[in-house]
């Protein structure tokens, strides 16, 4: 995943995702850190992991963010 990708997979993100990430799959904050700032070490197991996760929270995040538009909607 190239930096311009990961730069728009972290704004979809929430708030705190680099800990829930860490926390979800085991890993340090700072592993965490460093592949979504593209500066991941090939040697790490957790590239794929971080990933997979980041996209799930991201999309979380889109549905979530869906629902209250639509329930704002309803009150217009």
């Amino acid at each position: 995943m190239n930096t311009d990708t990961l730069s728009s997979l972290k704004c979809n993100l929430p708030p705190g995702y680099e800990k829930r990430i860490a926390r979800e799959i085991g890993c340090s904050v700072g592993t965490v850190h460093n592949i979504m700032n593209g500066k991941h070490c090939s040697r790490s197991g957790y590239k794929e992991k971080v990933i997979a996760v980041a996209l799930r929270l991201a999309e979380e995040n889109r549905q979530a963010w869906l629902q209250n538009e639509k329930a704002m909607g309803s009150f217009k």
